[in-house]
């Protein structure tokens, strides 16, 4: 008798370590999906800013963008794109978007 409530404990202590480590992966997978979304907003944000690609081909793609295309970037959308090639180390776009904020402040 003791043995069986050893293996049905053990058994559940078991079930209840699956089920927290599918939520884990679970939770892992959406961040994952979320920064890849994030990533693909930012530089199809900077691919309309700077001319490589329209809005429509961008819609196209059915990728979301980081700015409102309708408007002018706010600095604080422009320092955070920034930030994110900073991460990437893509200069080159650190520098074009700092030029435009800089001209956007004037």
């Amino acid at each position: 008798m003791a043995i069986e409530r050893l293996r049905f404990k053990s058994s559940n202590i078991m079930n209840e370590q699956e089920n927290e480590y599918d939520n884990l992966a679970q939770e892992l997978e959406a961040k994952e999906v979320a920064n890849d979304m994030f990533s693909m907003s930012i530089e199809s944000s900077y691919e309309v800013l700077a001319g490589t690609k329209t809005v429509a081909e961008v819609c196209e793609d059915e990728t979301i963008l980081f700015c409102d295309p309708m408007q002018y970037p706010t600095s604080e959308e422009l320092n955070e794109m920034i930030y994110y090639f900073e991460s990437t180390e893509e200069y080159e776009k650190c520098a074009f978007l700092l030029k435009t904020k800089l001209r956007n402040e004037l």
